[in-house]
């Protein structure tokens, strides 16, 4: 995704891109975030919630203002799906056993 109001473009998805530069204007707030997670999913998310999914290593890329307060980049956010308790769980250790399987094979 490209976005071009800082200048010129910006490619979101470079893991390199200098989060500090970019304008208030790309980044939710907790609760924000949490309300746009849950109209993409489908089901009440709570701005603890997503605290919680960022520090597990959810792929969603964060900016601190200070000890209380944290910033969620919207293209990362608008992204993410909170799928139901244990499906994405379930899918690791399913891809992790089938990891194994080829490696005893070989």
């Amino acid at each position: 995704m490209s976005i071009e109001d800082t200048g010129g473009p910006v490619n979101l998805d470079d893991p390199a891109i200098d989060l500090d530069s970019l304008p208030l204007s790309y980044w939710y707030t907790a609760s924000d975030a949490a309300a746009a997670l849950s109209r993409t999913s489908k089901k009440e998310v709570d701005p603890a919630y997503l605290r919680s999914l960022t520090r597990a290593g959810a792929p969603i890329r964060t900016r601190k203002l200070g000890p209380r307060s944290t910033l969620y980049l919207r293209h990362d956010v608008d992204r993410y799906i909170v799928e139901p308790r244990g499906q994405k769980a379930a899918r690791a250790q399913k891809s992790k056993a089938e990891q194994r399987s080829k490696q005893e094979k070989e």
